[in-house]
């Protein structure tokens, strides 16, 4: 008895390449992407590439990030005042997209972070300690000359 082999069954004549280009296939149309393809489309620009060659020698370079992680500085600096042991409120809002900060100055170093932290918990609000100054988001003026007044602070209210 001769040997079979197991595989596919021959398949029946015209149904390879060659007989569906012949028979008006995909590869008769032009949807293969055969040579008909390339020849067709040779002369058109680029349009996506998965390969980074060209776009990498035009990527700008990135500016390097700050604190933040955004690239760009968080406002303008805080509004400068005497050293005269008062302590001053100032209204700001130039270089914070319209918001309004109020800027405490004029507290020791050594009291900026403890004292950030229970006036923003006073008044409820979001801010932070930067360059020797406290500065609490939005305008709480009023209330905090109230709580630094009980806290034993001599305050003016000062700039806006």
């Amino acid at each position: 008895m001769p040997l079979r082999t197991l595989g596919h069954a021959p398949s029946p004549p015209g149904s390879g390449p060659a007989g569906r280009r012949a028979a008006g296939g995909p590869a008769a149309r032009g949807g293969d992407r055969g040579s008909g393809y390339t020849e067709r489309v040779s002369g058109s620009r680029l349009v996506y590439s998965t390969d980074g060659g060209a776009a990498e020698r035009f990527r700008p370079e990135r500016p390097a990030a700050g604190r933040s992680g955004r690239g760009k500085p968080s406002g303008p600096g805080v509004p400068q005042a005497p050293d005269d042991g008062w302590v001053r409120l100032w209204r700001v809002k130039g270089g914070r997209g319209g918001k309004t900060a109020t800027v405490v100055t004029g507290v020791t170093a050594a009291d900026l972070e403890s004292l950030a932290v229970e006036l923003r918990r006073a008044v409820g609000a979001g801010g932070g300690v930067r360059d020797g100054a406290i500065e609490i988001q939005g305008d709480h003026r009023e209330r905090l000359a109230q709580r630094l007044t009980a806290l034993g602070y001599r305050v003016k209210l000062a700039g806006g």
